[in-house]
């Protein structure tokens, strides 16, 4: 940012100039690599008001970039791992184009009206429907509609290059919304800050004209000073959601479904012995998202409850599940020891030493595993004498 304050403040530039726009770049790009937007939106602005410096703009810029991809390639790599565990980066490519009105819409709606704010959102499309694609195109549509149109009337306007940077400044932000990049969450409302600039400068635009055509400056003011209180409103009705995780999860729950928020408000639940109601959110959990992590923790409320083949059942759900962790491991060792543990319960000894000796295949040295092990085995030298 710091960069493209220094290239739209000056109409030439001395070598210090670039090294200092070098310099801040690089920065950029090593504190996040969405940095190269600015890069891109310095070059943009140079060419549309001051083309002779535009060239030397993007060799700089280039130059900036290779450093960093070097540096990078010299550190870490440039290796991306994927987000497995977003519903949204699972779907199909026709459910991902599908879902990209209601994406769209629903920044364009909480900008003006902030009603749907939650943590950590992981909704999906996964049909043509009116409330989650033909609404969210109608909203979607008029609000690109109104640019273009604005736009077009602008064409032959002072206003027209500053309308174009901050329009592409926009667009580029909201191509970066898309459901086909790897981002780790459906919508985030933080990802809107970068395009929301450019829409400001849109708005900025309307008010520089609205200023020069009338003299009604201070109803403009006043509504902004309106906007503002009920922002401040919002917000501070919005921070009383965090005063403590039970409440932030069980209002959040109830803004979108989501695999990872019932699983935190289950064992929210879970921790106020209140078993019967985080298995209700355990179970939610696991319908709209089943991975080894909530199917342990599901078989694991069924245990505490005394359910214990409801709990078997789960935990065999849970080693046909992908864990999405880090490990090399094919399933996590704790799955394998509760598994284990209950079918000893119940005194299915031959598969709980069957279930066991998978676990040890992975988890060699776990001296739970080897445990249960000597138990399960004693208990069927007792059964065979």
């Amino acid at each position: 940012m710091i960069a493209l304050l220094i290239g739209c403040k000056k109409e030439s530039y001395r070598k210090r100039d670039y090294f200092l726009i070098s310099i801040c770049l690089l920065i950029s790009l090593l504190t996040k690599e969405s940095g190269i937007l600015f890069f891109i939106l310095l070059f943009l602005y140079k060419y549309l008001y001051n083309r002779k410096e535009s060239l030397q703009i993007f060799f700089t810029g280039a130059a900036t970039v290779v450093l960093y991809l070097l540096l990078r390639m010299a550190t870490i790599g440039i290796a991306i791992k994927p987000a497995v565990m977003i519903p949204v980066l699972q779907t199909t490519i026709v459910e991902k184009f599908i879902s990209i009105p209601k994406i769209f819409a629903y920044y364009i709606v909480n900008l003006f009206y902030p009603n749907t704010i939650s943590i950590d959102q992981l909704w999906t499309v996964k049909e043509i429907t009116v409330p989650n694609f033909y609404l969210p195109l109608i909203v979607t549509l008029l609000f690109f509609g109104v640019l273009i149109g604005v736009g077009i009337y602008l064409r032959q306007s002072m206003y027209r290059k500053a309308y174009l940077f901050f329009l592409v400044w926009l667009a580029i932000g909201g191509v970066l919304l898309l459901p086909f990049l790897p981002l780790d969450m459906t919508v985030a409302d933080r990802w809107f800050y970068f395009p929301m600039v450019g829409l400001l400068g849109i708005i900025g635009i309307f008010y520089q004209m609205l200023i020069t055509k009338s003299s009604r400056l201070k109803s403009s003011i006043s509504v902004v000073l309106i906007i503002i209180v009920l922002l401040s409103v919002r917000t501070i009705i919005r921070n009383a959601d965090f005063h403590d995780a039970f409440v932030l999860y069980l209002h959040d729950s109830k803004i979108s479904d989501n695999y990872d928020i019932e699983d935190n408000l289950a064992g929210e639940y879970y921790a106020m012995g209140n078993y019967r109601e985080a298995l209700t959110h355990y179970k939610k959990s696991v319908e709209l998202f089943p991975y080894e992590v909530n199917y342990y923790n599901l078989a694991y409320c069924y245990s505490q409850l005394g359910e214990k083949q409801q709990a078997i059942d789960a935990y065999a759900q849970a080693l046909r599940r992908k864990h999405y962790s880090s490990i090399p491991q094919k399933h996590l060792s704790i799955t394998y020891t509760q598994y284990a543990l209950t079918l000893l319960e119940v005194r299915e000894y031959q598969k709980a030493k069957r279930i066991i000796t998978v676990g040890l295949s992975e988890y060699p040295d776990s001296s739970d595993l080897k445990t249960e092990l000597i138990l399960a085995q004693g208990k069927l030298s007792a059964q065979s004498k």
